[in-house]
Parts: C-alpha cells; sequence; structure tokens
C-alpha cells in the first residue's frame, strides 16, 4: 500500500501518510480499504500528502470528490497536507469540489495548522 494508517487511541482522529509516486487509483483504493475497516467514519482525518506530486486532472478529482462524499457518515473534517505548489492548488480543487458537502475540507502546508485546525472542530 502506498500509505500508512494511524488511528489516535481515543478514535477521534485518523492520518493517513502518502507516499509518493501516487496515482488516483491508489487514493481509491485508500477509500476502499479504509472504509472498509472502519477508519473513514472517524470524524477527523488528516490526509498527509507532503512529499507527492498531485497531478489529477478536474475530472479526477471530481470523481475523487464523489467517492469521498459517498463514504462520509455525517459532519466531519479532513485536512489535507501539502508541501508542494502543484499539489496545493490540486488539493484546492478537490477543496472546492466538496465545499457543498456535509464534510469540511480545507488544505493547509503545516502539520500545526492542520491539526489545530481538525481540534477546533471538537472543542
Amino acid at each position: 500500500m502506498p500509505y500508512d494508517l494511524e488511528v489516535v487511541e481515543d478514535g477521534s482522529r485518523a492520518t493517513v501518510r502518502f507516499r509518493d509516486p501516487i496515482s488516483v487509483a491508489e487514493i481509491h483504493e485508500a477509500f476502499e480499504h479504509l472504509s472498509e475497516d472502519g477508519s473513514f467514519v472517524v470524524p477527523q482525518r488528516l490526509w498527509d500528502l507532503r512529499g507527492c506530486t498531485l497531478n489529477l486532472s478536474a475530472d479526477e478529482l471530481r470523481r475523487l470528490s464523489q467517492s469521498g462524499q459517498a463514504r462520509d457518515l455525517g459532519k466531519g473534517r479532513v485536512a489535507v497536507l501539502v508541501d508542494m505548489d502543484l499539489s496545493f492548488g490540486t488539493a484546492r480543487m478537490y477543496e472546492v469540489f466538496r465545499e457543498s458537502t456535509a464534510t469540511s475540507v480545507e488544505v493547509f502546508r503545516t502539520e500545526p495548522e492542520a491539526l489545530a485546525w481538525l481540534e477546533r472542530a471538537v472543542s
């Protein structure tokens, strides 16, 4: 698998760390795997894509958005963490596709900002 999964002890947050290179098929595979084992229902999720080049088309991002939305079980937050300009722009497009869904998605360049945003949802 091109990713590692970590769920905090109290079950409130899952972190998925992807490794480059990553394809849209591998992201879909992660969605499938994470929803099968119950991790996808964790309300706060950090998708760590640092070091990964996200070069996806608008159509691929739209399909990812629809796939993610179909697996969400209600309100939650997804922080997408990137460190490259191309990946930031691509992840922002994904954020826009998810704007009208129950789960909030926001893109960050630093882990402390992403974690603070996720924690604000809990408090």
